[in-house]
């Protein structure tokens, strides 16, 4: 049996004896320290994994961190490869519509010119057509079942507005009508005095129509004498046709010389 006097046969008896010393231990200490240990343990370890969870995290964040600065970088090249196209399109279409521009001048003046043209054309027919007419002035009123007695000229025209009746006149229509193309003083078979007011043109339309017939009404307004409104064309525009079947105008045929076509 061991004696124990001293402090250190105590110690001793600690060191010495392991079964001693556990329960000399269980005695002194709580089961809260006596496992702190092995807690303690089980605690660092898992304080342990859970950094090199952190750092594999931080590691993985890390690597997500470089794919998405790549992916701002390629973004900010493709943004600026976008402006650079977007600057060269709008170069582009400066020159587009510049361009366009200058076709538009082009046409405008081609236009302009075939305008000119068409006019000089129509002139030069219109001036043919009339041509044609002056010589014919006998054969129209014959045509018409009449015979030429003269052809008004500009001066027997004005002469006729000076009646009261012209008074009440727009002096547009006036001017116009003393600028008739053809005035014919006709007689019938009776030897009564009538006229015929003549409308010349390549292809008559509505506006020669309408002339010859408003000249006709301001002759017998102003002489009391009946007068026919007529047009001499090689060609008569659709609008007009009816007009010359139902005879509110009559139609004199020229030959269409000017380009071979037949005439209606």
């Amino acid at each position: 049996m061991t004696t124990i006097n001293t402090s250190e046969d105590l110690l001793r008896l600690l060191r010495e004896d392991p079964e001693f010393y556990e329960q000399a231990r269980r005695l002194i200490l709580t089961d809260e320290l006596i496992t702190l240990p092995e807690r303690f343990a089980t605690f660092a370890a898992r304080v342990d994994d859970f950094i090199a969870k952190q750092e594999q995290f931080n590691e993985e964040q890390r690597q997500f961190n470089q794919r998405v600065d790549g992916f701002i970088t390629q973004q900010e090249q493709f943004n600026q490869q976008v402006d650079g196209f977007i600057a060269q399109q709008d170069q582009f279409n400066q020159r587009v519509d510049g361009f366009i521009a200058q076709q538009d001048q082009f046409n405008q003046r081609v236009d302009s010119r075939f305008d000119r043209m068409e006019r000089d054309i129509s002139h030069f027919k219109n001036r043919f057509s009339e041509s044609q007419v002056a010589d014919e002035a006998g054969t129209i009123a014959m045509a018409m079942g009449f015979t030429l007695t003269r052809v008004l000229s500009n001066s027997d025209l004005v002469q006729m507005t000076q009646h009261l009746a012209t008074q009440q006149l727009l002096q547009n229509d006036l001017i116009s009508f003393t600028r008739a193309d053809l005035v014919l003083e006709v007689s019938d078979e009776p030897g009564n005095h009538q006229f015929i007011a003549v409308e010349i043109s390549h292809t008559a339309d509505r506006r020669d129509t309408d002339r010859a017939r408003r000249n006709a009404e301001y002759i017998t307004r102003f002489t009391g004498q009946p007068a026919h409104a007529a047009v001499a064309s090689a060609r008569n525009d659709n609008n007009i046709q009816g007009l010359i079947d139902e005879g509110a105008i009559w139609w004199y045929p020229l030959e269409d010389d000017t380009d071979g076509a037949e005439t209606q």
